[in-house]
């Protein structure tokens, strides 16, 4: 593996064993991830790691909500990825008319997150979200797939879950 980073989820490679993160970009971009879909207390030894955009799934879409997921997304970022600069946050609900944003149940929210990372003179966005039901697919057993997903690659699911190809 030749690059800064492997990778995650980890996938074996054909040449370098993993797939590895080949800029400083990728690499912030992937931690930037990992920390909005960490929940707190599953990193050990340090139980405030994390985000959780999970746990807003079953709440419900009021604007308290999404100032409560955009107020965190500062706070984590400021506290343990210092080099990052939140530009803009939004949180949208594609099949929602804008006049309906933040008002009920959500079923399918989006999180596009604006960033700069002054050092490396870089913006970026990285775009995680709930894939619409035309996207999503459901195992055998009924599970469906991750409920988010980085759609900034422009990948289905599918084609980033080495197990897909099994169901």
């Amino acid at each position: 593996m030749a690059g800064y980073a492997p990778k995650l989820p980890l996938n074996p490679h054909s040449k370098e064993g993993y797939a590895a993160l080949l800029s400083l970009e990728t690499v912030i971009e992937q931690n930037l991830k990992t920390l909005l879909l960490t929940a707190p207390g599953e990193k050990l030894m340090d139980m405030n790691f994390g985000l959780g955009l999970m746990q807003y799934l079953f709440e419900f879409d009021t604007p308290e909500t999404r100032a409560n997921i955009k107020a965190n997304i500062h706070e984590q970022v400021a506290k343990y990825i210092p080099a990052v600069s939140i530009l803009d946050i939004q949180i949208v609900d594609p099949d929602s008319p804008p006049e309906a944003q933040g008002i009920g149940a959500a079923e399918n929210l989006s999180v596009l997150v604006e960033y700069e990372i002054a050092a490396l003179a870089y913006k970026g966005t990285l775009h995680l979200g709930t894939p619409t039901a035309t996207t999503m697919h459901t195992h055998q057993w009924g599970l469906n797939k991750p409920l988010f997903w980085d759609q900034s690659s422009g990948l289905d699911a599918s084609e980033t879950d080495p197990y897909a190809k099994f169901f």
